[in-house]
C-alpha cells in the first residue's frame, strides 16, 4: 500500500511530467486505492476491479475533465511565476537605476535622441506615403487617374493633370467605378474683400467628390449635382471647419450667407467637419463646385477643350472588380476620348492607356521629391538610431564587466542562467522604454518645426496632438531598441566562469566580452563613416543643384502677382492698371529691368497646340507650352536669344503676328530647316500664321531634371494681364 503512494510523491517532487501521465497516474492511483479496499471486504481481486472501476463511472470523460483542469491549473500557476518574476525584475531594474542615475540618464539620453529622430521621421513617411486621406471611404479601392501617352521621342508622358472635358468622358466611357470625381485645389485663392481679404487653400470639387468620403456637414449640406453644372455653375460654397471657427465664431447662422471668393460672392450652404481636408495636405478654407470656380479662372472654355489640362481626377473600383480590369476599361475609355479629340492621329490612340494608381501622390509615377527626401531622411534617422544601439549596448557591456563577480555569486547561490539572462533583458527594456518615452515628447516637441522645414508644403497642423500611430511607433521602437541594446551584453553577463570570477577581483575582463566591444566599436565607426560619407553626397548634390543651367538668370529677379479681389474690371482696364504697375515699378531705385509674363518657371504654365500649314498632326511630338510675354521679356529674366531677335513693343501691336520659340522645338519641328521665317498657327488650325523671329535656349520650368519643353512665346496684347517680372541691381 505504501509502494503507489511513495511512487505518487516521488512523481509530485520529481521532473516535470505530461498532463496525460498526470492524469493516467491519477485515475489508476484512484482504481488501485478502491480495488484494494474491496478486496479486504472478501471480494476476488477480478470483481473488485470490476466493481471499482463500476462505481468510478466513465473514465474517458473524466480523464478529459481531469485533463482540463490540470492544464488551466498548469497555465494559471506559470502566469502567476511568470508575472512574479517579472514584478521581481522590474523592481531590480529600477532599484539599479537608482544606484547609477547618471548611467541611466546618459542610456535615456541616447536612446531618446535616436527614437525621437526615429518617431520624426516616421510622421513623415506616415503623412505622404502610408496613411490615406481622413475619411475616405475603401482606400483599397480608390486611387488616382494617370495617363499614358506617345512623348514623341520614343517614350511616353504620364499626365495626372487632365482636362475637364476628358473627365467627363472618363466618367461616361468606363463601367468599372462606382464612383469617380475631380478636384483642383487653389492653395493662392483669396476669401474675402477689402482689408478682410487672406489668400487661402479652397479646392474646387464635383459634386460626385463627397461620395469619396464618409464624411457628413457640420451644418447646413454639401453641393450636389445640381450646383455643379458646366459652365458656370452656381456660386455656392462649402466653408472648411477651421475657418468657421476662426472667421466666423463657429455660428451656424451663417448658412444661407455670402462670402467672396475670387472674383465673386458665394452662398455658404454648409459646414465641413473638423480636420476634413479632402484630397489636399492642406488645411482647405472653403470647397466650391469646380464647374464654377473654373469659369471663374478660364470662362466657358475650360468645359470644351481637352487641351487645357488642370483638373486630378480620383476612383473607386467596384467591388470584387480587379485592378488590372479596371485599368483596361479606364484604357477603353480614353482611347475613345482621344479618338473623339480634334487634330490626333489615329496612330497615337492604341498607344494611349490609363491607370488607377495608389490615391496618395508620392506612391504614384509622377511621385515629387517630398517622398524621396522623406525616405532619405528617415534610412539617415534609421542609421542615427543603429548608432545610439551600439553605442547604449557598448555601456552595458561595460556596466556588465563591473558586475562580473555579483553575478558570479548569484549563479554559485542557485540562480539560473535563463533567468539570470531574462532579468538582465529587462533592465535594458526599462532603459529603453524610458528612452522611447523621451524620444516621443522629444517628437512632439520638436518634430513639428522640423516637419514643416523639411516638407513645407504640408500642413502639419492638421495632424492631431496625440497620434497614437506615432505613440505606437515609438514603441516598437524602444521593443527593437531593448532587443539590439540588451540581448549582447545579457547574454554575455549571464555566462561567466563561476569558479574563476569568484576566485578573481573586480577588474579585469575575458577575452570574448573585449571582442564583443569592439565589434561594436567598429559597427559604430562604420555607421558614422557612412553618415558622413551621405552627408558628404548631399552637399555635393546641393552643389550640383546650384550649378544647373536653367535657361534663364535667377538671380536678382522678383516676380510680383496681383490680385483684385473681386474688383470688376474691362480688359482695357486691366492691361492699363498692369501697364502702370509695370512703369511705377520701373521708376524705383535698384530696379534695372521690368516685363510681364503669363508663365512662370516652377509655378505656372499652359499647353497649346500647334500647327504647320503642309505637315500632319503635331500631338506626336509631345506637349507644346505656350507663354504670353511682354516687351523685354528675354532681357529681364536673362534668357538668350540663340538666333533671331526677341519680341519688342512694337511687335504687340504690329500688324504681322510673331512668335519666338524654343530649341527643342524648332530642333523637333524643322530638324534639317531653318526654323526662322516660318510660319506657324497658335491654338487652332484655323488661326492665322504667326512668324517665327527668334530662337530662345531652353529653360528649365518644372523639374531641375531633363525638363526641355517645347515653347512658345507670342507677344502681350494690350489688354493683356500677367506677372510682373522685375530685375533689380542689388539685394
Amino acid at each position: 500500500m505504501a509502494v503507489p503512494r511513495l511512487r505518487r510523491l516521488f512523481r509530485l517532487v520529481g521532473r516535470p511530467s505530461t498532463v496525460e501521465q498526470d492524469v493516467d497516474q491519477e485515475i489508476a492511483f484512484h482504481l488501485d486505492e478502491e480495488t484494494r479496499r474491496l478486496e479486504a471486504r472478501g471480494l476476488s481481486p477480478a470483481r473488485a476491479r470490476a466493481e471499482a472501476v463500476r462505481q468510478f463511472g466513465d473514465i474517458g470523460s473524466a480523464r478529459a475533465t481531469m485533463e482540463r483542469l490540470d492544464r488551466e491549473k498548469r497555465m494559471q500557476q506559470r502566469r502567476t511565476n511568470w508575472l512574479t518574476d517579472l514584478t521581481q525584475d522590474i523592481a531590480y531594474g529600477f532599484r539599479g537605476i537608482r544606484r547609477q542615475p547618471g548611467f541611466a540618464a546618459l542610456v535615456v539620453a541616447t536612446l531618446g535622441l535616436g527614437v525621437g529622430a526615429n518617431v520624426t521621421m516616421f510622421g513623415i513617411v506616415d503623412r505622404i506615403l502610408l496613411q490615406p486621406p481622413a475619411l475616405l471611404k475603401n482606400p483599397g479601392l480608390t486611387g488616382r487617374v494617370y495617363l499614358r501617352r506617345p512623348n514623341g521621342e520614343g517614350g511616353e508622358r504620364i499626365d495626372n493633370n487632365i482636362s475637364y472635358r476628358r473627365y467627363l468622358d472618363l466618367q461616361r466611357g468606363s463601367r468599372a467605378f462606382a464612383a469617380m470625381a475631380a478636384f483642383y485645389d487653389d492653395e493662392s485663392r483669396v476669401i474675402g474683400s477689402g482689408t478682410d481679404a487672406r489668400a487661402a487653400t479652397v479646392s474646387l470639387v464635383t459634386a460626385t467628390f463627397w461620395g469619396m468620403f464618409d464624411v457628413r456637414p457640420v451644418a447646413g449640406r454639401f453641393f450636389g449635382l445640381d450646383d455643379d453644372q458646366a459652365p458656370a455653375g452656381t456660386p455656392v460654397a462649402v466653408l472648411g471647419h477651421r475657418l468657421w471657427r476662426t472667421r466666423f465664431g463657429g455660428d451656424t447662422a451663417v448658412i444661407g450667407t455670402s462670402v467672396r471668393i475670387g472674383p465673386r460672392p458665394y452662398t455658404i450652404v454648409g459646414i465641413a467637419p473638423p480636420r476634413f481636408s479632402g484630397m489636399s495636405m492642406r488645411d482647405v478654407a472653403a470647397f466650391i463646385p469646380l464647374t464654377a470656380g473654373g469659369f471663374d479662372d478660364f470662362g466657358d472654355r475650360y468645359a470644351a477643350t481637352h487641351n487645357l489640362s488642370w483638373v486630378e481626377v480620383v476612383a473607386r473600383r467596384r467591388a470584387g472588380e480587379a485592378g488590372p480590369a479596371a485599368d483596361a476599361d479606364l484604357t477603353r475609355a480614353f482611347r475613345q476620348s482621344r479618338a473623339e479629340e480634334p487634330g490626333i492621329l489615329a496612330a497615337e490612340v492604341p498607344q494611349s492607356r490609363a491607370e488607377l494608381a495608389p490615391v496618395l501622390y508620392e506612391r504614384g509615377p509622377k511621385a515629387g521629391s517630398d517622398a524621396q527626401v522623406a525616405l532619405w531622411l528617415a534610412a539617415v534617422a534609421m542609421v542615427v538610431l543603429l548608432i545610439a544601439c551600439a553605442n547604449v549596448a557598448n555601456l552595458l557591456l561595460s556596466r556588465s564587466a563591473q558586475r562580473r563577480r555579483e553575478i558570479a555569486v548569484r549563479l554559485a547561490l542557485g540562480a539560473g542562467r535563463r533567468r539570470l539572462f531574462r532579468q538582465l533583458l529587462t533592465e535594458s527594456g526599462i532603459l529603453a522604454l524610458f528612452g522611447g518615452v523621451a524620444g516621443l515628447v522629444l517628437a512632439q516637441v520638436g518634430g513639428g518645426p522640423l516637419r514643416s522645414a523639411l516638407i513645407p508644403d504640408v500642413d502639419w497642423s492638421l495632424t492631431p496632438a496625440f497620434d497614437p500611430r506615432l505613440a505606437g511607433f515609438a514603441a516598437l521602437a524602444a521593443l527593437v531598441t531593448a532587443a539590439l541594446t540588451g540581448i549582447a551584453p545579457a547574454w554575455r553577463a549571464g555566462r561567466p566562469e563561476v569558479v574563476a570570477e569568484l576566485k578573481s577581483g573586480d577588474r579585469g575582463g575575458d577575452q570574448p566580452r573585449k571582442r564583443l566591444r569592439v565589434g561594436l566599436l567598429v559597427v559604430q565607426a562604420a555607421l558614422s563613416v557612412m553618415l558622413l560619407v551621405g552627408a558628404g553626397l548631399f552637399v555635393k548634390s546641393l552643389r550640383n543643384i546650384h550649378r544647373v543651367d536653367l535657361g534663364y538668370d535667377h538671380r536678382r529677379i522678383l516676380v510680383a502677382t496681383t490680385d483684385l479681389r473681386g474688383t470688376e474690371l474691362k480688359d482695357y482696364e486691366r492691361g492699363d492698371l498692369y501697364r502702370r504697375l509695370r512703369e511705377r515699378a520701373g521708376q524705383l531705385a535698384g530696379v534695372e529691368r521690368t516685363t510681364l509674363s503669363f508663365g512662370i518657371p516652377f509655378w505656372r504654365s499652359n499647353t497649346t497646340d500647334l500647327f504647320v500649314p503642309g505637315r500632319d498632326s503635331l500631338g506626336g511630338l509631345g506637349l507644346f507650352y505656350q507663354n504670353i510675354v511682354a516687351d523685354g521679356y528675354f532681357e529681364t529674366t536673362g534668357t538668350t536669344i540663340q538666333r533671331g531677335r526677341g519680341l519688342t513693343a512694337l511687335d504687340r501691336s504690329g500688324p504681322a503676328a510673331v512668335v519666338v520659340v524654343s530649341e527643342t522645338l524648332a530642333r523637333n519641328i524643322w530638324p534639317n530647316g531653318d526654323p526662322i521665317g516660318q510660319c506657324i498657327k497658335v491654338d487652332a488650325e484655323t488661326a492665322p500664321c504667326s512668324e517665327i523671329v527668334g530662337i530662345a535656349k531652353d529653360v528649365r520650368w518644372g523639374s531641375l531634371g531633363n525638363d526641355d519643353r517645347m515653347q512658345v512665346y507670342q507677344p502681350m496684347r494690350l489688354d493683356d494681364t500677367g506677372v510682373l517680372f522685375v530685375r533689380v541691381a542689388g539685394d
